[in-house]
C-alpha cells in the first residue's frame, strides 16, 4: 500500500500522515494537557474531539537516522482499532527543505 492510500482524507491541515511504525508510548491526554496547561488551546480541543471510547492516544516520531531525518516530525496520534485516525504534529524539522521562490 502506498503512502497516499494510507493517508486519511478529508481531514483538517493539522492531520498528517503518520506511519504505524512511528508510534510510541500511550499517554493520558487529560494529564498531558493539564501538565502543559494546554486544555483551552484550540488545536488540542480539536484533537480531543476525535477521541472516542476505547481509543488510545500515542506519541509518535519519525525514525532518527533514516531518510526521514530531513523531515523529522513528532507529535500525538489517536489510534482506534489499531488504526491511526487523527494526528497532531508538535515538532517539525523541515528547515532543510527548499523554500518556494517568490514569483515577483
Amino acid at each position: 500500500m502506498d503512502r497516499d492510500s494510507r493517508k486519511i482524507t478529508g481531514m483538517e491541515p493539522n492531520h498528517e500522515y503518520v506511519d504505524q511504525a512511528w508510534l510510541g508510548d500511550q499517554i493520558n491526554i487529560d494529564e498531558f494537557l493539564a501538565e502543559y496547561h494546554l486544555q483551552g488551546e484550540p488545536e488540542w480541543i480539536e484533537f480531543k474531539s476525535h477521541i472516542g471510547p476505547g481509543d488510545e492516544v500515542r506519541e509518535f516520531s519519525t525514525p532518527k537516522g533514516s531518510f526521514r531525518k530531513l523531515e523529522y516530525k513528532a507529535g500525538y496520534a489517536v489510534v482506534r482499532d489499531s488504526k491511526i485516525i487523527w494526528s497532531h504534529v508538535t515538532i517539525r524539522n523541515d528547515h532543510l527543505r527548499p523554500k518556494p521562490q517568490n514569483s515577483d
